[in-house]
């Protein structure tokens, strides 16, 4: 017994009665090709694309990808979702990579905080 690889080629995937369709490339260019709940320590609660996450201190995280992009260059965007909630995320470019997503978490006067964490990430897979 043998499986073989195939293709499916559509420009348009339409719903059983036809009312609602879209076009693949806006399936393909226009989703988070990441998402994740986290909590303060880094343990991923609920996820698409996350392998694992990484703690490195106050307010600062990582998070390795199943999957990973075909470069640096993609946009996350997290917010603080727990306690702290309002507190700014940002990238920390230092550690993101096509295959590691990484976000600093500071609360309003400036110093690092921990907090849970709801993030997506857009961009060209490899």
């Amino acid at each position: 017994f043998s499986i073989m690889a195939s293709i499916l080629r559509v420009d348009t995937l339409t719903d059983a009665s036809s009312n609602h369709s879209i076009a693949t490339s806006v399936v393909f260019d226009g989703t988070a090709k990441v998402w994740g709940v986290v909590t303060s320590s880094a343990s991923v609660t609920a996820s698409a694309n996350i392998a694992s996450g990484t703690d490195h201190g106050t307010g600062d995280y990582s998070y390795s990808l199943t999957a990973a992009f075909g470069s640096a260059n993609h946009a996350t965007t997290a917010v603080s979702s727990g306690a702290g909630a309002g507190r700014i995320c940002t990238s920390n470019t230092a550690r993101t990579s096509a295959s590691v997503i990484a976000i600093e978490i500071e609360g309003h006067a400036g110093s690092s905080s921990d907090d849970n964490q709801e993030l997506s990430t857009h961009g060209d897979l490899a």
